[in-house]
């Protein structure tokens, strides 16, 4: 008797700000897993997502090591930044954002490249990056903690 293998989509939220099927969105979009990771090691985010076709991080100033991320050709400040879902507010959220995430903190990255990922606003012309940890790295405030 055979084993029957059912292979689930991958679930996505970047394209449509809710979750559904790959296959589904409404949007191409592009998951890294870790497994690309460790077939490419990279100390940080900034340098990882140059892996995936049309993504490629740029250094701007090299005594401060910052730089931007041009996705199809667009300027960084077109790019947006989400960990998790939530933008990383500043203007200098690609220069900072992905430089300081090392790879094995990630359960995926999802890429949305071009206007598709106009309904994030202005700054998401170029593309989006979605940066979803292993695990939620914060706690909850609440009143009662001490």
């Amino acid at each position: 008797m055979e084993a029957e293998v059912a292979e689930l989509d991958e679930v996505v939220i970047s394209g449509s700000l809710r979750e559904v099927s790959r296959s589904e969105s409404p949007v191409p979009i592009e998951v890294v897993t870790p497994k690309l990771f460790r077939r490419n090691p990279s100390p940080a985010l900034f340098d990882a997502v140059g892996m995936v076709n049309g993504v490629r991080p740029q250094i701007n100033c090299s005594v401060c090591a910052t730089g931007d991320i041009h996705i199809n050709g667009m300027e960084g400040p077109y790019t947006m930044v989400l960990i998790d879902g939530m933008p990383i507010v500043s203007g200098l959220s690609t220069v900072y954002g992905l430089s300081g995430i090392p790879t094995g903190l990630n359960e995926r990255v999802e890429v949305v490249k071009g206007p598709g990922s106009a309904l994030y606003g202005s700054e998401a012309m170029g593309g989006i990056i979605n940066v979803a940890p292993r695990t939620r790295c914060w706690r909850r405030a609440s009143p009662s903690m001490p």
